[in-house]
């Protein structure tokens, strides 16, 4: 029996602390987004959890709850329609121009914007902050593929003095908010997302 090429879905919020009874949303997902959610989910290709799922029928991605009818997934199947996803590539180059997020951290800070908020100029300088965040691409280290970004993840630590000659370069920044917000990070790591090009598999068919 094969797997259906759409599933009857219902959303719902699991957004933290929330009291309110949110609608459900209900819609005809594609297998393959449906399957991009899961691993997510999963963190991967793990044939038995992916499986598992599929056949529970629920799982949360980010602030919502999937909810389906259940259903079973030969391994074989399964694992075909999987090959068609990305895989993680330890050995793929960083490409700037592929560029899409920025992600700083540290123990008590997150903040996350565009590559073309980081690369917009202020008036008449010449230097950008996205500028200075590729003074340290030399030192970027192959992450994962991340199936919720789409994307491939790199990420470079940072010494304390490193980090507070960037948080000073925020000043680069063209909006005001912005600087801000990352001169008082605490951040200690950097995190970059990277498209690949022509990467695709929104067309799975069964």
């Amino acid at each position: 029996m094969g797997l259906p090429a759409q599933v009857r879905v219902k959303l719902s919020s699991e957004a933290a602390g929330s009291i309110a009874i949110t609608p459900v949303v209900v819609q005809e997902m594609a297998l393959a987004d449906l399957l991009e959610h899961v691993l997510a989910s999963t963190g991967g290709k793990q044939l038995e959890r992916i499986g598992e799922t599929l056949r529970r029928g629920t799982l949360v991605s980010g602030a919502s709850r999937l909810r389906w009818e259940g259903f079973e997934a030969e391994f074989e199947t399964l694992s075909a329609l999987l090959s068609r996803f990305p895989d993680p590539d330890p050995a793929r180059p960083f490409r700037a121009e592929d560029c899409r997020g920025l992600l700083f951290l540290g123990p008590a800070a997150r903040l996350e914007f565009t590559r073309e908020a980081a690369a917009r100029r202020r008036f008449l300088r010449r230097r950008s902050f996205w500028d200075a965040v590729l003074e340290h691409s030399a030192r970027l280290v192959y992450e994962s593929y991340s199936y919720r970004a789409r994307a491939d993840l790199y990420a470079v630590p940072f010494t304390q003095a490193e980090a507070a000659a960037l948080r000073e370069q925020a000043a680069l920044l063209s909006f005001p908010s912005l600087a801000r917000q990352v001169a008082a990070s605490s951040f200690d790591r950097l995190q970059l997302s990277v498209v690949r090009a022509n990467a695709s598999h929104s067309s799975i068919s069964t």
